[in-house]
């Protein structure tokens, strides 16, 4: 299976791997060393080394490619290509058409703000009425 595959198959594959890793833990950042990912896959034995290559660099070079494109932001990277302080952009959860709610409202933020304050004050004028009706049918 995976010994056929071109190099555009194996990124799509990465991409896809570091994208949802990336999207389980947003907002929160993440750290990858993008070498340890053959590692962590069942991979044949390779009687072609330009394809092993692909298989192993390709992780690395999908990453990169991420970050480079705005899809993925990166606080830092070490000589060993460690990466530190990963997070999708909203670029990244648009391209996985997982972008919360709250970041595509309906409403503009200041309509949102608006209608949450009048909200939250009616409830809290209604529940004043009703805990000063208590009391008072209460004492009677």
């Amino acid at each position: 299976m995976h010994k056929d595959w071109s190099n555009v198959d194996w990124f799509d594959f990465f991409a896809l791997r570091f994208l949802g890793r990336l999207y389980e833990c947003f907002p929160i950042s993440a750290d990858f060393n993008p070498g340890d990912e053959p590692g962590k896959l069942d991979l044949p034995a390779f009687d072609d080394y330009d394809k092993f290559w692909a298989a192993t660099e390709v992780p690395a070079a999908t990453l990169k490619w991420l970050i480079d494109e705005g899809y993925v932001r990166c606080e830092s990277k070490n000589m060993d290509g460690h990466y530190y302080g990963l997070v999708l952009t909203q670029r990244g959860l648009a391209a996985m058409k997982r972008v919360p709610a709250s970041l595509t409202p309906d409403k503009s933020w200041g309509e949102r703000a608006r209608d949450f304050a009048g909200e939250a004050a009616s409830s809290l004028t209604l529940d004043g009425i009703k805990v000063l009706a208590a009391g008072i049918l209460g004492s009677s």
